[in-house]
């Protein structure tokens, strides 16, 4: 229906596991990403004529998460557990290296849309103070930013990415990467932080959690608050990894048979869900982005506070392209890229 359910492998890796040739659009919404408030106005907030009830779906990773209540939600959702876990499966459920393997370090990323405010160069040191010569795991936008990649490196750390979001190896390179650390350390609290510990990978979140605007330090002291077991340079990974499984729905993975029928993959063809692709989901985002409609709070999180000139900046960025027609790379796993390496190469 909308492009972000095609974003970091999501669809792929879902089609792989339910042994279909080709990525497909869906029946639906499908989360993107692990939300601080509840996925339905997070990334849902553009499509409130989706409410769940139809042909058209709300497909959420989990019911279970600390940061909202499905009870109280206007609008019907399935969890299905997100697609990391399906990826898992699929690639044979590598299990991590642990003990002298090395660290990998994600620093908090913006977008084109939206840039974080922090020091790169001084986050670096402290995490080298403290975790020796890391692998950092940059976005794939902010390889090209001299300052963050310089940052890192003039601090003795390796540059890596997993690719840019419309990647389809993306989510088995991030997989590959983290099954190969010992231990995998953040700034911020975010779905790859989740990511590993579902996994039983030590995680720790500290560090300068740099800002957006002067706001975000509250809401970056409330994730504090309701998720504190993640924060700290030492944590207890057996406590993180029960929390993780549950803030991405482990008990919500569903066979591949089931999976496929929820998702509309039953069919053929998915002539509905390709014309709200095509068509309906880029018009009813671009009337709300350009305030033509009203935006619901919330939605897609911290851009919704953006305005229309941060998006019509780079307005491709947000339309839909023809879908990849190859399945992720699975077995084996990709290796992240560096630097100047591009995708295959």
């Amino acid at each position: 229906m909308d492009t972000q359910n095609h974003f970091y492998s999501h669809s792929a890796v879902l089609a792989e596991y339910c042994g279909l040739r080709r990525p497909r659009h869906m029946r639906g919404l499908l989360q993107h990403g692990w939300t601080l408030i509840s996925p339905v106005s997070a990334n849902f907030g553009d499509f409130p004529w989706v409410d769940g009830r139809g042909n058209r779906r709300l497909f959420v990773w989990s019911h279970e998460s600390r940061a909202w209540d499905p009870a109280q939600e206007p609008s019907e959702t399935v969890a299905l557990g997100a697609p990391w876990l399906y990826l898992h499966r699929l690639a044979g459920s590598p299990a991590p290296r642990g003990g002298d393997a090395p660290t990998v370090v994600l620093p908090v990323h913006g977008t084109r849309v939206m840039r974080w405010q922090g020091d790169h160069a001084r986050l670096a040191q402290q995490v080298r103070e403290q975790e020796g010569s890391v692998l950092v795991s940059v976005h794939h936008e902010d390889l090209g930013d001299p300052d963050i990649v310089g940052g890192w490196r003039s601090a003795g750390h390796e540059v890596v990415s997993s690719g840019a979001r419309q990647d389809v190896a993306f989510l088995p390179r991030q997989m590959s990467l983290f099954t190969s650390a010992g231990r995998v350390v953040s700034n911020r609290l975010s779905t790859a932080v989740l990511y590993a510990a579902a996994l039983g990978i030590p995680v720790a979140v500290y560090g300068d959690p740099f800002t957006i605007t002067g706001g975000d330090r509250e809401a970056y002291e409330a994730v504090r608050e309701r998720w504190p077991e993640f924060h700290g340079e030492q944590t207890d990974t057996a406590v993180t990894t029960q929390i993780a499984r549950r803030e991405l729905g482990a008990a919500s993975v569903r066979q591949p048979a089931e999976l496929k029928a929820l998702l509309g993959w039953d069919h053929p063809v998915s002539l509905g869900a390709g014309a709200d692709y095509w068509l309906r989901g880029p018009v009813e985002k671009a009337l709300r982005v350009l305030g033509v409609r009203e935006r619901v709070s919330g939605g897609q999180g911290l851009e919704a506070g953006l305005g229309a000139g941060a998006w019509l900046r780079h307005p491709f960025e947000h339309l839909p392209s023809r879908l990849e027609r190859t399945l992720p790379p699975v077995h084996p796993l990709p290796e992240p890229l560096r630097p100047g390496t591009t995708p295959g190469a």
